[in-house]
């Protein structure tokens, strides 16, 4: 772990004034959840080092609660997960930098909700037809050799693969 400060980014907001949305625990710390605001929008925000943000499930969680919570209140554009930047000014920068963007988004995702899907298929089926796809294999395999939270970027590989499969049918 650095021990550089910077700031962790959760999404943004419409909104004129400061905001707060109790705690987090990241890196094992507690940390206060808040805005850093800019022409009448927020980045949501909390304190934490400059690191590396493991793609564990735990580190998932805890910046999809905060998504959720500000959600419950806002409409949101989320943030990845794992982006640090240095300092405020930095957020206030990249705010800058996506204005426009921001400008755009808001009015169409205003007064919206997320719905999820899920699909459930039957095993065989889909190991056939991901066995059928070159390399898939290969990935597969190396994915399954490895620790869940180590083989992350290969199961996201897989499903990227997956993904082209699918619109290529």
């Amino acid at each position: 772990m650095s021990g550089k400060k910077g700031i962790y980014l959760f999404c943004v907001i419409e909104a004129d004034s400061p905001q707060e949305f109790g705690t987090i625990t990241l890196l094992k710390k507690e940390r206060d959840v808040y805005t850093v605001n800019r022409d009448g929008y927020a980045m949501v925000v909390a304190d934490a080092p400059v690191d590396v943000y493991e793609p564990n499930r735990k580190n998932l969680k805890s910046h999809q609660d905060v998504v959720t919570k500000v959600m419950e209140r806002y409409d949101i554009i989320p943030m990845s997960f794992g982006n640090v930047l240095e300092g405020k000014k930095d957020v206030h920068i990249l705010m800058e930098k996506l204005q426009d963007q921001f400008e755009e988004i808001f009015p169409k995702i205003r007064n919206k909700f997320e719905v999820g899907l899920k699909i459930i298929g039957k095993k065989e089926w889909l190991s056939e037809k991901v066995s059928q796809q070159p390399g898939m294999k290969e990935l597969k395999s190396k994915a399954a050799s490895k620790p869940e939270d180590a083989a992350y970027y290969e199961r996201m590989q897989l499903g990227e693969s997956a993904q082209i499969y699918d619109q290529a049918s």
